[in-house]
């Protein structure tokens, strides 16, 4: 098929009138010198129109028969980009463990809440930071294999662990973490009864405040639930308070325990009972000094 160029499209309309009608001029010369005056050209002008016509329609279906095919591929490109990139976007906003957008966010939140609420913390508190970056790199970018349990002290204790409950809550989007509040009426039955309904909840997370005024045999639920082999919620998140200061870390530690075996000590349990418990409770240890 012979190609033709746009740019010579006046030129090949011109000689097409050519030949059509070679004779044009000559015909209506002799035509009015014959005084012919009734002669009509309408004939004439719709075989004009059907060339000019006729040209470009060619162009046009000799271009729709080159690229037909190719049409017809780039749709289907289209379509399996399109389903490419939807499945792209629903598995990182499904994937909670994704470090471009959990975790940073994560981060990113923290930050503000220590900004915010414990100005001491976020420009000195060093172990704070660490403590809170490392449970967030396991809890959210790691698959959790084993209770994770944060111990936080402080006058502000409450506040930081109910904040961190909500960025928790927010980052993995399962749902809110329920608060429980201990006091020395508690017992181990029923404190047992209510994290058990709570870590079995779509979070797997709980929040304990003031587990030092938790009395008798109910201190002892916190080290079966903290066993990282034996332990019934093995994928959990578990933050403890206690609203008291103990000084600033790692002296704190210390201050900690003492406290704990005084308030802790009685019939029903001992010292040899008590330090198992600290051991388990104080792998991650926030001591606030705001």
């Amino acid at each position: 098929m012979k190609r033709y160029s746009p740019g010579r499209s006046i030129f090949r309309k011109r000689n097409q009138q050519e030949n059509l009608y070679p004779k044009l001029e000559q015909f209506s010369t002799d035509s009015d010198d014959s005084n012919d005056g009734n002669v009509s050209y309408e004939s004439d002008h719709g075989e004009d129109d059907s060339a000019k016509k006729l040209p470009i329609l060619t162009v046009l279906q000799w271009i729709l028969n080159l690229f037909r095919p190719n049409i017809y591929i780039s749709v289907l490109f289209l379509v399996l980009a399109i389903i490419i990139v939807s499945l792209g976007l629903i598995y990182s906003l499904s994937n909670p463990n994704s470090e471009g957008i959990s975790l940073k966010k994560y981060k990113q939140q923290v930050n503000g809440i220590l900004k915010k609420s414990f100005t001491n913390e976020y420009e000195h508190g060093v172990n704070t930071k660490a403590v809170l970056r490392l449970i967030g790199e396991k809890w959210i970018y790691e698959k959790p294999v084993e209770p994770y349990v944060v111990l936080i002290t402080g006058t502000k204790a409450g506040m930081l662990a109910d904040a961190l409950g909500d960025v928790f809550s927010n980052v993995t989007g399962k749902g809110e973490i329920d608060r429980i509040f201990c006091n020395e009426y508690k017992e181990r039955q029923l404190l047992e009864s209510e994290v058990t309904k709570s870590l079995s909840k779509h979070s797997k997370s709980v929040v304990l405040h003031g587990i030092d005024t938790l009395r008798g045999y109910a201190p002892l639920y916190l080290h079966s639930l903290s066993d990282a082999d034996h332990s019934p919620f093995r994928s959990s998140l578990i933050i403890l308070t206690i609203n008291s200061f103990f000084g600033s870390h790692p002296n704190c530690e210390d201050e900690i325990s003492s406290h704990l075996l005084n308030v802790w000590d009685s019939d029903y349990i001992g010292e040899d009972q008590i330090r198992p418990i600290l051991s388990r409770i104080s792998s991650f240890l926030i001591c606030l000094e705001d």
